[in-house]
């Protein structure tokens, strides 16, 4: 069957199974790539800015999405992944085994350059197929991309380096915190040790 790529408007419009069903089979499955994270950062910060979803069905079945937004700013219109500033990962929706819906949605992101003057494409993750394929088939449709750093998300190893963390809980804007969370009702801590709970 034809796959059909369109534009949609809103978040609402493809929904939360839908976009979550497509969340789970895509190669980086993270909380940021969840409908509750993407409506969450666009009902916070969608001032000024346009949806630029383009979404992919083949048989009435969603098999990719691309969470997109455009940022104005001065005369600059820039294309950016929903979240972006504030997610430690962005990507484009699509089933692992599904390249041809990577290359649909670039190719209609191409098709589209006259509603755009750039696309800045921050904090996809180093082992999503995504990476591979996205600067060749740029070329392709004749838009120059730039790949301007490659960085690992941060992250805290408890055992090993205890006494930097020893340090940064000394902080007084750690301490003032941790108060302010601890004298607060209607919250919990929970240590999660096991990849599965």
């Amino acid at each position: 069957s034809r796959m059909q790529v369109y534009l949609e408007n809103n978040l609402e419009g493809i929904g939360q199974e839908k976009w979550d069903t497509l969340a789970a089979e895509s190669p980086p499955h993270t909380i940021f790539q969840t409908y509750g994270w993407h409506i969450s950062w666009w009902k916070t910060f969608e001032k000024n800015h346009k949806l630029f979803l383009i979404c992919v069905k083949d048989g009435g079945k969603l098999i990719g999405v691309s969470p997109l937004y455009i940022l104005s700013k001065g005369r600059w219109r820039i294309v950016k992944f929903i979240g972006t500033g504030h997610s430690d990962y962005g990507d484009f929706l699509y089933s692992q085994g599904r390249l041809e819906v990577l290359l649909k949605m670039i190719d209609f992101l191409a098709k589209e350059k006259q509603g755009w003057d750039a696309v800045a494409l921050d904090n996809i993750p180093q082992e999503s197929p995504t990476v591979r394929f996205l600067i060749p088939h740029c070329r392709k449709d004749k838009l120059y991309c730039v790949h301007y750093s490659s960085l690992l998300c941060p992250a805290l190893l408890f055992d090993a380096d205890k006494k930097n963390i020893q340090n940064i809980l000394q902080k007084k804007s750690i301490k003032r915190h941790h108060k302010y969370f601890y004298k607060k009702k209607g919250y919990e801590v929970l240590h999660l040790t096991d990849v599965n709970k």
